[in-house]
This record gives structure tokens, C-alpha cells and sequence, in this order.
């Protein structure tokens, strides 16, 4: 009796030494798999004023905390995809920050961009429908004038046209391997990053020079959105711009934006006085302390998408960009031989319509 009790107590003290160690590893398991979620979703950063952060990296991290549960489902392989909307204000508030994305070992990964977009220069809103009905205004004849009693009213016309402007999708697939996801801390960020910028880089070439042909839409740049610049060619590049300026405002708009081309968005930075070579700007041309440009008081947003050489000023009243899907990304298995290959297919998708209400709200030139 006494061995067969010894042997339960030895057999009972060796169970409860199994589950401690079980324990212990779950525990470690558990620390070391939420320091890598942790890692990976990163947390949203608040300034001092408590307002949440609306740089990209902050952006994207409180999209992915929003998406938490989802995305850990996906990961261990509970559902076969998860998505998740960017908010609107990741395109328009510009981009901050320009952190590189590390691994677990610190090793960097690729840095991410740090531009504006041309959206930043447009009103925007949401819309519902396949289009939007739009008045195209062609001109008008004729104008208000003062009368004499008895004496005929003059005959004003508008030419008026109804068009549509259709919303468009602008979309893109990138497939990874689910190791890749898995072990890199760092790879949603650096996957959504990415494919909102690309997403935004698309975005900029539509905006500016769409044809307007579905699927595209019809950029500023194209040929009935836009007034071509009457200023001279062989003046500097800071004098045809202020004329443009003035052009647009003889047409009675209000000049909100310019467009340039990273190249001569240099060359304005890089002006320098004829006689002595010292870097000289008239004093309506302000830079900021990290390189912004305004004329006037008017913004200016250089792009790739723009062509070298040419430039456009805005009024951003004639134009809106109508937003009918918001810029979203999922993250699928169901795609091609994904599921045999251990893949996993990203997809970032938007849906927007841009109208434009005439074409003198657009002054377009070239240096």
C-alpha cells in the first residue's frame, strides 16, 4: 500500500511538474507572439494636444489596430481573407515622418516615400451612385449691364452642356508568401505603406493627365479642362507664373494651386541673381522650413506625374474629387495557386469620379 501511494504522489508530482513548464512556455509563447503583433501593428501615436496622428505611419498603424482581431484570425489561418478601409485623410494631409520599417533584427527594410499628392489641392467628397451629373460650362454671351428706364434688358446666354463624370477604379495586386508576413514584425506596414503610395502616385497621373477614355478619368491636363497659358516662354520661371496667376484671375477665378514638375520646382529653390550667382527670390515667393514653396500665398505641389517643363494653376472650386469607394486593402488567399504555394495575395482599391465644370478654372503653360 504504502509503495503504491508513494508511486501516485511521484506520478502526481511529476504531472504538476509538466504543467508548470506547459505553462511557462505558453506564457513565453504568448509574450514573445504579442511583442511581434505588437511590433507589426504598431500603436497610434497621439501628440501633446491629444489629437490622434495623421501622419502615414499613423494612419496605417490605427487602420491595422482597428483590424487587429481580423488580422490575427488571417494569420493563423481561422478566416481566408480580412480588409480594411485607409481613411481619405492619408492622401490629403501629406505625408510625415518617412520612418523606415526594421525587422526584428533593427535591419531596415526599405525607407518609405515621403511626398504630397496633387489630391491635397482639391475639394473632396463622397458620392453614391456609378456617375455623377455634371453642367459643363462652355461660356456664356452677353453680360448684365445697367438700363435705362423703358429701355430693353440685354440677353445673356450660358453654354451649358450635361456631362457625366464617371467613377473610376484604380487598383492593384501585389502576391507575397505568408512566411514572408510571418516572420517579418514589420511587413503589413511595409505592405500598405507601399501600396498607398502607389495607390496615390496612380492617383496623381489621373488627376493630371487622364484622357478620360474609361477606365481613366479626365485630368486637368487634357484637352477642354484647361486655358493655355498667355505668358511668355522666355521669361523666368517665377515670372510666368505669377502672370498665370493673373491670367486666372483676369478670367475672375482665384488661384489655390500650382503643379510642377520636381525638376523645376528645383529650379525655383535654386533661382539665383544673373549678376552676382546668390541665391535670390522675389519676397512674394516663400519656402518653408522643410522645402514647401507657396507664390503669392498659393501652394505649390510638385509631382513625378506632371511633365517636365509644364505647369498648372488651379481654382480648385471648378473641380471636386467625388470618393464612391475609399482607398482599401485586403489581404486574400483565394487567388490562383495561392493556397498551394502558401501565398497571399494584397490587393489596394479605390473608386473616384473627378469632374471638372470648365475649362477656366485651369490655366496649363510650359517654361
Amino acid at each position: 500500500m504504502n509503495n503504491d501511494i508513494k508511486e501516485e504522489l511521484h506520478m502526481l508530482q511529476k504531472n504538476i511538474g509538466t504543467y508548470v513548464n506547459d505553462v511557462k512556455e505558453l506564457k513565453e509563447t504568448s509574450e514573445k507572439n504579442q511583442a511581434v503583433i505588437d511590433n507589426m501593428l504598431g500603436q497610434r501615436s497621439v501628440n501633446t494636444l491629444g489629437q490622434t496622428d495623421t501622419s502615414l505611419e499613423g494612419q496605417i498603424a490605427s487602420g491595422l489596430q482597428d483590424n487587429q482581431d481580423n488580422f490575427v484570425k488571417f494569420v493563423r489561418k481561422e478566416v481566408k481573407s480580412f480588409s480594411f478601409e485607409l481613411k481619405d485623410t492619408l492622401l490629403s494631409t501629406g505625408y510625415t515622418g518617412g520612418t523606415a520599417y526594421t525587422n526584428s533584427a533593427g535591419r531596415a527594410i526599405i525607407p518609405t516615400a515621403n511626398p504630397r499628392h496633387v489630391r491635397d489641392l482639391f475639394i473632396q467628397t463622397t458620392m453614391t451612385g456609378s456617375s455623377l451629373p455634371v453642367l459643363k460650362d462652355n461660356g456664356q454671351t452677353g453680360a448684365v449691364a445697367a438700363v435705362a428706364e423703358g429701355a430693353n434688358k440685354p440677353l445673356l446666354d450660358f453654354s451649358l452642356a450635361e456631362q457625366t463624370a464617371k467613377a473610376e477604379v484604380l487598383a492593384g495586386v501585389v502576391v507575397v508568401s505568408r512566411q514572408f508576413l510571418d516572420d517579418l514584425p514589420s511587413a503589413t506596414q511595409f505592405l500598405v505603406g507601399r501600396l498607398a503610395e502607389a495607390y496615390a502616385t496612380v492617383e496623381d497621373s489621373q488627376l493630371l493627365n487622364g484622357d478620360g477614355i474609361s477606365p481613366n478619368l479626365k485630368g486637368i491636363n487634357t484637352a477642354g479642362n484647361f486655358t493655355a497659358a498667355t505668358s511668355l516662354a522666355a521669361a523666368n520661371d517665377v515670372t510666368q507664373l505669377v502672370s498665370g496667376i493673373i491670367q486666372l484671375r483676369a478670367m475672375n477665378r482665384n488661384a489655390t494651386g500650382i503643379v510642377l514638375h520636381p525638376t523645376n520646382y528645383a529650379s525655383i529653390l535654386l533661382n539665383v541673381a544673373s549678376g552676382s550667382g546668390e541665391f535670390n527670390l522675389p519676397s512674394y515667393v516663400s519656402v518653408n522650413g522643410t522645402g514647401g514653396i507657396s507664390i503669392l500665398g498659393i501652394p505649390v505641389v510638385d509631382t513625378t506625374q506632371q511633365t517636365v517643363g509644364r505647369y498648372n494653376i488651379i481654382d480648385k472650386s471648378g473641380m471636386l474629387v467625388a470618393i464612391r469607394q475609399n482607398t482599401t486593402i485586403e489581404f486574400f488567399e483565394q487567388d490562383s495557386t495561392n493556397i498551394r504555394q502558401n501565398k497571399v495575395s494584397v490587393r489596394v482599391e479605390g473608386r473616384i469620379a473627378f469632374p471638372v465644370y470648365s475649362s477656366n478654372y485651369v490655366i496649363q503653360g510650359t517654361f
